[in-house]
């Protein structure tokens, strides 16, 4: 196991998430999907007892806000106060002890949002961007009511590309979302502050 993992809550997240850790040039960091928010508790009782978590000295965890910051954020502190890890005061502070645990409530200094949230917002100027708007809520006048519109301005996005048909994590790994947009920026700094600064 990498002396750096950031578990994340499935797999187009780590596809994402290990391209945009890739982009910024960090040390090698391991992103490993824990499957669900309602399987991290069980995650990481399991990762601790591995044999090779020794080696651990950052763990980051992400898990997107979804409707309230503050709930996710209890229910992460929890998951790693039942797993006996040191629990971080808040999202984005490393915890003391090594190892130094930290997590990010994405979009990171929201009251709610999701991955996908950052990603409409990085493409936001975008030629295709106005016309994806126009779609949605022409949609919705004719009766469409996604049960997640954050997921569903991403697929619009993603369907009139040149190879559409991508998911979210993939359209991350084929660089259609600019990782330098002013929209990760807040990202980008918890992700330096978890694992860039300190060895």
């Amino acid at each position: 196991m990498s002396a750096r993992v950031l578990a994340v809550e499935g797999e187009e997240d780590r596809l994402f998430f290990d391209a945009f850790i890739k982009a910024l040039g960090f040390p090698t960091v391991q992103v490993i999907a824990y499957n669900g928010k309602d399987k991290l508790r069980r995650f990481l009782r399991a990762l601790v007892k591995m044999t090779t978590f020794d080696r651990v000295e950052h763990l980051g965890i992400t898990r997107d806000a979804d409707d309230s910051a503050v709930n996710a954020t209890t229910s992460v502190r929890n998951a790693v106060s039942a797993a006996d890890l040191p629990v971080p005061a808040q999202s984005c502070e490393p915890s003391a002890p090594k190892p130094r645990v930290s997590f990010i409530v994405v979009p990171p200094g929201a009251n709610s949002g999701m991955l996908e949230d950052l990603c409409s917002a990085s493409v936001a100027d975008h030629p295709f961007s106005g016309s994806v708007a126009i779609f949605i809520e022409s949609a919705g006048q004719a009766g469409a009511i996604p049960k997640n519109l954050a997921k569903a301005r991403i697929q619009a996005f993603l369907a009139v590309q040149e190879d559409p048909g991508k998911r979210l994590g993939e359209a991350a790994q084929a660089g259609y979302f600019p990782f330098a947009s002013a929209a990760f920026n807040d990202l980008r700094e918890c992700l330096r502050r978890i694992f860039a600064e300190t060895n």
